[in-house]
């Protein structure tokens, strides 16, 4: 897979699944699984076996899945972050 955008995203596109395809295979919404996809949360550990498995993801590939964070993600945390 290319470095460029979600791991997932792209694992579910070349199997041809749509997220509401996937989120019934993981038990998830669809809605949940575009959330994942964007950075905007990130799967709950417990699942990532189960998305490696659904996707063909390799660890590599699912470490960035875990890891994830979109630039908005990280910009509103560093603002709650802030002490002041």
């Amino acid at each position: 897979m290319g470095c460029k955008g979600s791991p997932l995203r792209e694992a579910r596109i070349r199997l041809g699944l749509s997220r509401d395809e996937l989120g019934r295979i993981l038990g998830v919404s669809g809605r949940t699984v575009s959330y994942w996809e964007s950075g905007r949360k990130l799967p709950a550990p417990g699942k990532a076996g189960s998305i490696r498995d659904a996707l063909k993801l390799s660890e590599v590939d699912m470490w960035r899945v875990m890891h994830h964070v979109s630039p908005k993600t990280a910009a509103t945390r560093r603002e709650e972050e802030r002490p002041w």
